[in-house]
């Protein structure tokens, strides 16, 4: 099946991938249609010299805000989608341009992903009000979101100066009498040592609409139930391009590894702190998938500032930024100062 083959066997309409069912449902006769499904195991070697494989089928697509179809640019002159009449057509742009190894589907639908987010957002503290009502009637789009997952091996040799601080108590006579004081000593203990790790599926999002801060809070997204690409999956939902190829993505990875490396060897030695940290790493057996992940997304303008909410398209996990009352939050304050302040004069109270 191509990215384009979206017409229902039974009546004609658009089909779209249904989270619920892990099928194509028609969304006029609510038909089904099974997916080849099958698990990626493998993975691709990589070096500095790669090149994505150009998708021989790719091409520009207008996208139907109405009902969601897809159609070839070449082939639509006349602005008009061609399964419901709607002249709301939106450029899809090259998002099969590269051939991607594996993807997620959907498992949370619309539905779920409104459910999760109005849960969410009414355990936030010092939310306003309005902004739980009008939460309800966010715009909720789901989106595939194209994402590198690098494995490797590292072998890393290191050196550092570890500080430990001696906490030492005395008292000295003074002429008010004894008095306690603390002073530090601090002792330095060199060390070194190699250590072995292994990277697997560390996911780096080659798409700049998401960072990997975004990308890392929402969790986890079952890379374990990879599937072979198949763009039935897509059907239904926007679709991004990446905007940062694979060795950008390699190379932001590689600083990822290395950072957890070097926390790593700080855990180990236990140390007040340390010093002079030199860690030297080689990286072998390189290996990377070109994937794409679930994500529903809603923005929102509250007070002249945007505002975002990911909910995890496969395990429903909800993150983002909201804003915060002050009359809430100044309330809370008051309360507790009143608080106190009662409590203060029963103590009076009852001294008396």
């Amino acid at each position: 099946m191509n990215e384009l083959s979206n017409k229902c066997g039974s009546c004609g309409y658009t089909l779209t991938f249904d989270a619920v069912s892990q099928m194509l449902k028609c969304s006029h006769c609510g038909s089904l249609a099974n997916i080849n499904k099958q698990i990626l195991s493998t993975y691709n070697n990589y070096d500095q010299n790669i090149k994505l494989k150009i998708n021989d089928t790719h091409s520009n697509v207008f996208m139907c805000d109405s009902c969601g179809a897809k159609t070839n640019a070449k082939n639509n002159i006349t602005g008009i989608c061609p399964y419901c009449g709607s002249a709301n057509l939106k450029e899809f742009s090259e998002a099969f341009k590269f051939k991607a190894d594996g993807v997620i589907p959907f498992k949370i639908d619309k539905k779920s992903a409104r459910k999760r987010y109005r849960a969410w957002i009414k355990k936030c503290h010092f939310v306003p009000n309005k902004l739980k009502n009008y939460a309800k009637l966010n715009k909720m789009e789901g989106y595939y979101f194209p994402c590198y997952s690098y494995c490797f091996d590292a072998f890393s040799s290191y050196s550092g100066i570890g500080v430990r601080e001696h906490h030492i108590t005395r008292t000295i006579n003074t002429p008010n009498g004894p008095q306690v004081v603390t002073s530090v000593k601090t002792t330095t203990h060199p060390f070194s040592g190699t250590r072995d790790d292994s990277f697997k599926d560390l996911l780096i999002n080659a798409n700049d609409t998401l960072n990997l801060r975004e990308v890392k809070k929402l969790g986890n997204f079952g890379l374990e139930e990879l599937n072979v690409f198949n763009p039935a999956y897509l059907l239904g939902f926007i679709t991004k391009e990446q905007t940062l190829d694979v060795h950008n993505c390699f190379n932001q990875a590689i600083t990822e590894a290395k950072q957890d490396i070097e926390s790593s060897i700080e855990f180990e030695h236990s140390y007040d702190r340390i010093q002079n940290l030199t860690v030297k790493t080689n990286f072998t057996n390189k290996k990377y998938n070109y994937i794409y992940l679930p994500v529903w997304i809603c923005n929102f303008i509250y007070k002249q500032k945007e505002y975002k909410f990911l909910v995890n398209g496969y395990s429903g996990f909800v993150t983002g930024k909201v804003p915060r009352s002050g009359w809430k939050i100044a309330g809370l304050v008051l309360g507790i100062l009143l608080g106190l302040t009662a409590v203060g004069l029963l103590i009076a109270y009852f001294i008396k």
